[in-house]
């Protein structure tokens, strides 16, 4: 099976990232649980006042990096593939953030092996991309066309308002991919 893999909130912690960051910014009195996170883009749940300091740390170098892996995102991507599946890792990266798109290659090579460097796609409109399934955190993926790809909800909490999708974790993932 040819399956999609999205990046940001699937594989690597981008708001736990963020969240350490407020942290050590003395921040700390004004994060957001993440289980009481219900947008998507994390800058639009924070107060404007807020916003600049999140992009501000999103344009650090070394951020998206540094970024730890989603809990069991590893052991069940390495999983994955190990059960003979074609695996690509399918991103939306932040393209205001200068250092995303060369990081998120380096964050794969460390954290996955540089081999999977070569099996990365960055676009802007994941509905052009072939797959038999696609995994991604994203409420809502649109695109130019119809997809060929069967989508597969990663679940997290601000996705919990879609209701008519698959949902996965990585806990779960051999229970959904399986069946």
């Amino acid at each position: 099976m040819l399956i999609l893999i999205d990046f940001f909130g699937t594989l690597a912690d981008y708001e736990l990232g963020i969240i350490q960051e407020l942290k050590k910014r003395g921040q700390s009195e004004k994060i957001i649980p993440q289980n009481r996170r219900n947008t998507f883009y994390i800058k639009e749940q924070y107060p404007l006042e807020m916003r600049d300091l999140i992009d501000e740390i999103g344009n650090t170098p070394g951020f998206f990096r540094a970024l730890d892996p989603v809990p069991g995102a590893i052991e069940g991507f390495k999983a994955l593939s190990a059960q003979g599946h074609q695996l690509f890792i399918c991103s939306s990266p932040f393209f205001n953030h200068e250092n995303c798109v060369p990081e998120t290659y380096q964050w794969i090579a460390k954290n996955l092996g540089t081999e999977w460097v070569e099996k990365i796609i960055i676009t802007r409109d994941k509905t052009l991309v072939r797959g038999d399934l696609l995994i991604d955190d994203r409420p809502e993926v649109k695109g130019v066309v119809v997809p060929s790809w069967e989508r597969i909800l990663f679940d997290q909490p601000y996705n919990q308002e879609v209701k008519n999708l698959k949902r996965m974790t990585w806990a779960n993932w051999q229970d959904i991919i399986n069946n």
